[in-house]
């Protein structure tokens, strides 16, 4: 990525918060991701939905824009000398051929 911008919203009444990543791309690239990791139980309840779970607290996680963009989940754990990071995972939001100009917007939504 060439240059990218990142906004947070907080809505404490509606218990939302909004990132919005705005990304110029002077170059064509495959893709575009945004990640969180987590060490949250993720569950994926479609291509653009998934919910965080711990401690008996729930999150919801949406993307909002762009359309065509995908989550994925993959594992956070490494090798040793890094800290093993076992039961962490990594929620990744996939944009395949950005635009030159484009957000990703991920809703965070507590429960």
């Amino acid at each position: 990525c060439d240059t990218m911008v990142r906004t947070l919203t907080m809505d404490k009444e509606q218990g939302t918060v909004l990132i919005r990543d705005t990304y110029h791309l002077k170059t064509k690239v495959k893709s575009v991701s945004w990640r969180g990791i987590t060490d949250a139980k993720v569950t994926l309840k479609s291509r653009k939905e998934a919910v965080l779970e711990r401690n008996g607290k729930q999150v919801t996680v949406r993307i909002q824009a762009p359309s065509g963009a995908y989550f994925e989940v993959e594992s956070a754990e490494q090798r040793t000398p890094q800290k093993k990071n076992a039961d962490v995972s990594i929620l990744k939001a996939v944009k395949d051929k950005p635009e030159k100009k484009m957000d990703i917007e991920i809703l965070l939504l507590s429960r």
